[in-house]
């Protein structure tokens, strides 16, 4: 989903889902780099057919949930970004600090289309209403 352009006519309701957009893509590039720096066949292009694309990805999660649970040793919470909610910050991981996590690339440049554009809305009025949460203000200038 493509963010909001920062410009000087964005308001408060686009910068809030801005911030969201960036906390949950934060999220998943997280979970993809650990997922990634333990199961190596993420680290290429996985050369078989979707449906068994679809198994290897769900038995790879369930294994990482499985680990997160059971392990102590299988990722330190230092390694991964984390949010300090009292002071508006983020805190930058370990692994992605010293280069292990693999950053998703945006996979389409140029403006969204009308569709995406309402969708986008529709979340929009969500985290600034009823999704909203506490900290959010915190992080949004």
């Amino acid at each position: 989903m493509t963010p909001y352009r920062q410009t000087n006519s964005i308001g408060y309701e686009e910068t809030c889902f801005n911030y969201r957009l960036c906390r949950a893509r934060r999220v998943v590039e997280n979970a993809f780099g650990i997922m990634a720096n333990r199961f190596r066949i993420f680290l290429t292009p996985i050369a078989t057919k979707v449906d068994t694309v679809d198994d290897i990805v769900m038995a790879c999660r369930v294994l990482h949930n499985f680990l997160r649970r059971k392990s102590t040793s299988y990722i330190q919470p230092s390694n991964i970004d984390t949010e300090d909610i009292i002071s508006g910050t983020v805190l930058i991981g370990d692994m992605h600090m010293n280069g292990e996590l693999i950053s998703l690339d945006v996979s389409r440049q140029g403006s969204p289309t009308i569709d995406a554009k309402m969708i986008r809305n529709g979340y929009k009025e969500y985290y600034n209403n009823a999704g909203e949460v506490d900290f959010q203000h915190k992080f949004v200038y």
